[in-house]
């Protein structure tokens, strides 16, 4: 006997609850799916356009997942954004500040193993917040001949300049150079009176402090105040004669703070803490000690 479906019966059939809310599911999957799909059409034309050199690119999903989007165009998920393979050098920095932890950071650092201890020590202590960051660098930065280049990001509103060198893995960041790492503390610095020059990366700034030892030195040696992560240490001094010297005094006339590494010592028997000589400028520019210095 052939049965007939009434239209009533359709109707009861497409507004069945079930039926309605695996509709409804399909549809939200649907949606999402489309607005991943706008999103990496949005990024792959920026990059066409040159307005990014990125090897890949993440967008999120309402879920907290991560899509990234291949140089190849295709794309796959993640849940954890430090983990993605990071082949250009906004990549890795984007990682490395999205972090869920100091932990989570090693794997993007230059020596590893030699510098997560160094890390554990930093951060051990500090609370893990999520950081609030924006990149400056927008677009990939060119290699050197050594294959080092650098990357600006506002971090809560300081700008800092990350050092990346290529390596087989992709780039990884000189973390020492990055944060301004010093292997010897100010206040062994000052409390031991090293005579042997001593280097450290600090924040430089001209000044016109002339005292104790160097009361009288206005005449043959500039004065540069020493800040070391951002507290005053003393003042350094460095002979007009050195062939450094107009280089140094060049960066500095402007009046703002420089990251720079220098070499300081004290003099034999110094009577004051807070004042002692520039012995050599290893860079001007930052933070990074060349591997030759």
């Amino acid at each position: 006997m052939r049965h007939t479906v009434h239209p009533t019966d359709c109707i009861a059939q497409q507004f069945h609850p079930t039926r309605r809310k695996r509709r409804e599911a399909e549809l939200h999957v649907g949606e999402e799916n489309m607005r991943i799909k706008r999103d990496l059409v949005r990024i792959f034309f920026g990059l066409t356009l040159g307005l990014s050199c990125l090897a890949q690119e993440t967008v999120s999903t309402r879920n907290g997942q991560h899509v990234v989007l291949m140089p190849d165009g295709n794309w796959h998920y993640t849940n954890d954004v430090a983990s993605v393979n990071a082949e250009s050098a906004l990549d890795t920095v984007r990682n490395y500040l999205s972090a869920q932890s100091w932990h989570d950071r090693v794997s993007l650092v230059l020596h590893p193993g030699r510098v997560k201890p160094l890390m554990e020590s930093r951060y051990s202590s500090m609370r893990w917040t999520p950081l609030d960051y924006k990149l400056v660098t927008q677009i990939e930065p060119r290699p050197s001949r050594a294959g080092w280049v650098q990357v600006k990001a506002d971090v809560s509103g300081y700008t800092t300049t990350y050092y990346l060198k290529i390596t087989k893995a992709g780039y990884r960041i000189d973390w020492e150079s990055s944060v301004g790492f010093n292997p010897i503390s100010p206040a062994e610095f000052k409390a031991l009176r090293y005579i042997e020059p001593t280097r450290f990366r600090v924040t430089a700034q001209l000044d016109d402090y002339y005292n104790y030892e160097f009361d009288d030195a206005i005449d043959r040696a500039y004065s540069i105040k020493i800040r070391i992560d951002g507290k005053r240490i003393g003042w350094g001094y460095i002979d007009k004669r050195n062939k450094m010297a107009p280089a140094i005094f060049n960066t500095l006339r402007d009046g703002k703070r420089h990251n720079m590494v220098l070499d300081l010592a004290y003099l034999p028997n110094s009577e004051e803490g807070d004042v002692f000589v520039i012995t050599k400028v290893v860079n001007l520019y930052g933070w990074l000690v060349p591997d030759n210095r």
